[in-house]
């Protein structure tokens, strides 16, 4: 940010809010079919991730000769 010039946010991060708005009131207890299932999405995502870093992080220590 240059000086003198206000903050202003992004059209990203004001699309992201209302689509936080949108959504919120169904996560929070609206439908529970909806709120069941964008946990399960969250931790899938998560697991996901994780199990990357993991193999990315064992990979270094594996080695290509068989024993």
């Amino acid at each position: 940010m240059r000086k003198g010039q206000p903050h202003r946010p992004g059209t990203v991060s004001l699309s992201l809010l209302l689509a936080l708005g949108l959504l919120l009131p169904m996560v929070m207890g609206g439908c529970p079919e909806f709120r069941n299932e964008s946990v399960a999405a969250i931790e899938t995502a998560t697991r996901g991730v994780l199990n990357a870093g993991l193999d990315l992080l064992f990979d270094q220590y594996r080695t290509d000769e068989a024993k």
